[in-house]
């Protein structure tokens, strides 16, 4: 059993269990099994990797997600959420070390 969580401004983050979200930018394929749709490559394996990086209850993403919402005309990101680099990390099968961001929904 966990505690509800409340962020900066007071408002609720969450109450009850404590998924960890990773996300990544990039292509993708995907093949049809078994009746639904499964995607793959080099950026799902990031993924999956970099939402090993978080703990319970915590979204990480890597930087190519935050340019994208920098880029986009419609969203500010400090309007979205509160950030926090966690630093460069290395990952199996990626060449460059990769900056991961903390993200807290405001």
């Amino acid at each position: 059993y966990t505690q509800p969580m409340t962020g900066p401004n007071g408002s609720l983050i969450w109450n009850g269990l404590r998924v960890r979200i990773g996300m990544n930018l990039g292509e993708t394929s995907r093949q049809f099994v078994h009746g639904r749709v499964d995607y793959m490559g080099p950026s799902v394996n990031l993924a999956a990797r970099v939402e090993a990086k978080a703990a319970g209850g915590q979204i990480v993403c890597t930087s190519a997600v935050i340019r994208c919402i920098q880029r986009s005309q419609n969203l500010v990101l400090d309007d979205l959420v509160q950030t926090a680099s966690m630093g460069l990390h290395s990952f199996k099968g990626v060449q460059e070390m990769q900056e991961l961001f903390s993200l807290v929904p405001l």
